[in-house]
């Protein structure tokens, strides 16, 4: 009994181990997207926080395993939509302007 205790606790501590690896890759691939977009466009400290939580969900939502293309479009549909809401026209028009496949690498899965 007590090695089968100690057999669950172990692969709990894995699993939570593998998660917190994949979240700051996750983490860290939203940073990046930050940065790229503050290299092309000025952000405010709180504009800067509300796109990185979007971006990582963005890329939360690209990893998950076996996504469709349809899954996909619709992803990328709702992260536009948003960065659009969070960015004003001024700003959306200046990254047209200045990095068009940056806007399209932002708002798809960033490969």
């Amino acid at each position: 009994m007590k090695k089968i205790i100690a057999l669950f606790v172990m692969l709990f501590a894995f699993s939570v181990g593998m998660n917190a690896q994949d979240r700051s890759k996750i983490e860290e691939a939203a940073r990046k997207d930050v940065g790229m977009l503050k290299e092309i466009i000025e952000l405010d400290k709180q504009t800067e926080d509300a796109l990185f939580w979007l971006f990582v969900k963005k890329h939360d939502a690209y990893a998950a395993p076996d996504l469709s293309q349809e899954r996909k479009d619709g992803i990328a549909q709702t992260i536009e939509a948003k960065l659009r809401a969070t960015l004003s026209d001024e700003k959306i028009e200046m990254l047209m302007k200045k990095d068009k496949t940056l806007f399209r690498q932002l708002v798809a899965n960033g490969k």
